[in-house]
C-alpha cells in the first residue's frame, strides 16, 4: 500500500510539472518580431543582475500584449541587451499597452551557432512598472529551486506569479489524490495553488490579481484535451459513448469548474483563451475525429459574444492550421469582429498566407556550403520545416512525407525540401542521420545556419513552430501554408499534382 502510495504521488508531481509546463511551453529558440512603436512613452522598465553574467552575455526580453506562444501573434515583440557598466542588462518598454506579458532568455554564442536558454516563466506586466530581477543562478530557468527576487514598483505581482507557477503541493495534498489523471484538472493542486496566490496577493493591482486567478485556474488546456483525443484514438464507439464523452468534456471545461469567472476577465487571460479554445477542439474531435475549422468558428460565435469572440478567432487564426474553409471563415470574421486590434493582427495575418512570390533565398547544406533556391525555379517546391527534438516533426515525416516522397521518386519536376530551426549544426547533422526526421540522402536538407529564427525565409513566411510546411508551384508561388490537407497522405499528393 505504501509503495502504491508513494507511486501514485511521484506520478502526481509529474503531471503537476507536466500541466505547469503546457501553459508555459513554447518553441526551444526565438523569432524576431518587429513592430511599429505607435508612441516613444517607456511602459515599463527592467533590469537584470545576474550572477556570473559577463560582457559577452546578451538577454533576450520577449514581450506581448497577450500569449508568447505565437512568437508573431499580437505584436510579440523582442529587445536585446548587454551588460552595462552598472552590472546589469536594462531594458526599456515602449508600447500602446497598459499590460501583457514576458519572458526572458539568454544568448549563447559559439562559433556561428547560436543558442537560447529560456530563463524565466512568463511574467504578467502592467504600465508603470520599474522592476530590478535578481538572479543568483544564471543560465538556469526558473523553478522550485531556482528563484529570483524582485525590487521596485510593481514586484508584488512577479513574487506571487513566481511562487503560484513554481508551486507544487506538500506530500499529505499529493497523497489525498487516489487517481491522477490529466482527465480533468484537479481541485486539490488547484485549490493548493490559489491558497499560495491569496497568501501572496498583498500589494497586487485588482487587475493582476484577477488576471492570475485565470491562468492558475486554466492551466492544462492541452492535457485535457490529449486525454480525450487519446482515449477515442483507433475505437470504434457508438453515438451514445461519444455523446457521454462530449457532456464529460463540457463539464471538465466549463468556466466555472473551480471559480466564477466574467467575460472581462477571460477574455484577458491568454491561459483562459486557450482553455475555452481547447473545449472546442475537443468537443470537434469527438464529434468528428478531427478539428473543423468551420465548426469550431460557428461554435465561437454562437457561445461568446463582444472582447471574448474576438479573441478566440483571433486565437483561431494564429495558432490553428487553415483548412479549405479558411477563406470564407476570413471574410465572415473581417465583419464579425469589433476588435480594432484584432481585426488589425488577422489582416497582416491573413496577408502572409495568400498566394505570393516565394523569392529567393540562401541556406546550408549538410557539407556547409550555401545553397541559392532559386537553383530549384520551376519546379514544384514542398518545404518542410523541424528541429530536433519535435515529436510532430518526427510522427509527420513518418506517416506522411516519407509516403509522399516514395509516391512521387522518380520524378525530377518534385522537390523535397527540408529546413531544420536547430540551434546546432552538429544536432541537426545526427538528426539527419538517424532518419527519424528527413530522409538522410535527401539532397536538399537544409539549415539556417546562423540567422537560425532571424531567417528571412522563416520570417517572411510567419513561421512560428514546428512542423510547418509550405507548398510552391512550379511558377514560384507559394499555393499553400499550413493548411491541414498538406498534413494528410492523399490530400498532399493532389495539392502537388495541382502545383505542377
Amino acid at each position: 500500500m505504501k509503495k502504491l502510495k508513494i507511486k501514485q504521488s511521484i506520478y502526481v508531481i509529474i503531471v503537476l510539472l507536466s500541466s505547469v509546463q503546457m501553459m508555459l511551453a513554447k518553441p526551444n529558440y526565438i523569432m524576431n518580431t518587429p513592430s511599429k512603436r505607435i508612441q516613444s512613452k517607456v511602459s515599463f522598465q527592467l533590469s537584470i543582475r545576474c550572477k556570473n553574467a559577463t560582457e559577452n552575455d546578451t538577454l533576450i526580453l520577449v514581450v506581448g500584449p497577450k500569449s508568447l506562444d505565437n512568437r508573431n501573434a499580437f505584436g510579440v515583440v523582442q529587445y536585446k541587451s548587454t551588460l552595462s557598466e552598472n552590472g546589469t542588462f536594462d531594458f526599456k518598454v515602449t508600447t500602446d499597452d497598459t499590460f501583457g506579458y514576458w519572458d526572458l532568455h539568454k544568448a549563447n554564442a559559439k562559433g556561428r551557432e547560436v543558442n537560447f536558454k529560456t530563463l524565466t516563466i512568463p511574467f504578467m506586466w502592467e504600465q508603470g512598472d520599474s522592476i530590478l530581477m535578481e538572479l543568483d543562478t544564471f543560465g538556469k530557468m526558473i523553478g522550485r529551486n531556482v528563484q529570483a527576487k524582485f525590487y521596485g514598483k510593481g514586484r508584488e505581482k512577479y513574487e506571487c506569479r513566481q511562487k503560484v507557477f513554481t508551486f507544487l503541493p506538500p506530500k499529505q495534498v499529493l497523497d489525498t489524490i487516489i487517481h491522477p489523471t490529466f482527465n480533468s484538472p484537479n481541485k486539490t493542486i488547484i485549490n493548493a495553488r490559489l491558497k499560495v496566490l491569496e497568501d501572496n496577493s498583498i500589494g497586487m493591482s485588482s487587475l493582476s490579481r484577477r488576471i492570475l486567478t485565470a491562468d492558475a485556474c486554466f492551466v492544462n488546456a492541452f492535457g485535457i484535451y490529449a486525454s480525450f483525443r487519446d482515449s477515442i484514438a483507433g475505437k470504434k464507439l457508438d453515438d451514445q459513448i461519444i455523446e457521454s464523452l462530449i457532456n464529460k468534456s463540457k463539464d471538465i471545461y466549463a468556466t466555472n469548474y473551480i471559480l466564477p469567472f466574467d467575460t472581462t476577465t477571460l477574455s484577458l487571460s491568454p491561459a483562459a483563451i486557450k482553455y475555452l479554445f481547447y473545449a472546442l477542439k475537443t468537443e470537434s474531435r469527438l464529434r468528428f475525429r478531427d478539428e473543423r475549422a468551420s465548426w469550431i468558428y460557428g461554435e465561437i460565435k454562437k457561445r461568446y459574444s463582444g472582447i471574448l469572440r474576438d479573441e478566440l478567432i483571433g486565437y483561431q487564426f494564429a495558432f490553428e492550421k487553415a483548412d479549405n474553409s479558411a477563406d470564407s471563415i476570413y471574410k465572415d470574421a473581417k465583419y464579425t469582429i469589433r476588435s480594432k486590434k484584432v481585426s488589425a493582427y488577422l489582416s497582416s495575418l491573413r496577408n502572409l498566407y495568400q498566394s505570393k512570390p516565394l523569392g529567393n533565398y540562401n541556406f546550408v547544406d549538410t557539407s556547409g556550403r550555401d545553397f541559392d533556391l532559386s537553383v530549384l525555379k520551376g519546379k514544384v517546391i514542398l518545404f518542410d520545416i523541424w528541429f530536433t527534438g519535435c515529436s510532430a516533426c518526427s510522427i509527420y515525416y513518418n506517416d506522411v512525407l516519407s509516403k509522399v516522397e516514395q509516391y512521387f521518386k522518380g520524378d525530377s519536376q518534385v522537390v523535397f525540401v527540408t529546413i531544420s530551426i536547430d540551434t546546432s549544426r552538429k544536432r541537426w547533422v545526427k538528426s539527419i542521420n538517424s532518419g527519424i526526421y528527413t530522409d538522410r540522402d535527401n539532397p536538399y536538407n537544409f539549415y539556417t545556419g546562423v540567422l537560425n529564427l532571424n531567417h528571412p525565409f522563416i520570417k517572411n513566411n510567419n513561421i512560428t513552430g514546428a512542423p510547418a510546411v509550405i507548398l510552391a508551384d512550379s511558377n514560384n508561388r507559394i499555393v499553400k501554408a499550413n493548411t491541414t490537407d498538406l498534413f494528410k497522405i492523399q490530400t498532399l499528393i493532389e495539392e502537388i499534382k495541382k502545383a505542377k
